[in-house]
């Protein structure tokens, strides 16, 4: 491959919108904190779980990022997660599963990243 990122990412994206049924991996970054959501494409499979350098103001930080191979014209749904630390308590009620683990600040902070399948769980639902 020759040509440059921006060009073959140009071409990477009308090959896979040149058909609805097409599949592609996206990149989903996201903020530290224990629960959270986000949008992704209905069905999208979770490939992934690791942090990728960012430039930043003064140089580098380490990005949070999700990879997940979704159908990019699917409607979408949100999804919620839920990130502990090693040692953290997690409630025995919440259905949750593993999606992965990554190291920050060089190894220093472990975070385990977890998805809720319960809809009726955590306060995003709670006290509605």
């Amino acid at each position: 491959m020759n040509k440059r990122p921006e060009e073959h990412n140009r071409l990477a994206a009308q090959a896979v919108a040149s058909n609805r049924e097409n599949r592609a991996v996206y990149k989903y970054p996201f903020l530290i904190g224990d629960y959270f959501k986000l949008s992704l494409p209905r069905g999208a499979q979770i490939l992934h779980v690791a942090t990728q350098q960012q430039i930043a103001q003064g140089g580098y930080r380490d990005q949070a990022c999700l990879w997940a191979l979704v159908q990019p014209t699917a409607a979408k749904e949100e999804r919620e997660f839920l990130l502990v630390g090693t040692g953290h308590p997690i409630s025995p009620t919440d259905r949750l599963e593993h999606v992965g683990t990554f190291m920050m600040e060089g190894g220093a902070l472990v975070f385990h990243l977890f998805e809720n399948l319960s809809r009726d769980l955590w306060p995003f639902t709670k006290g509605t």
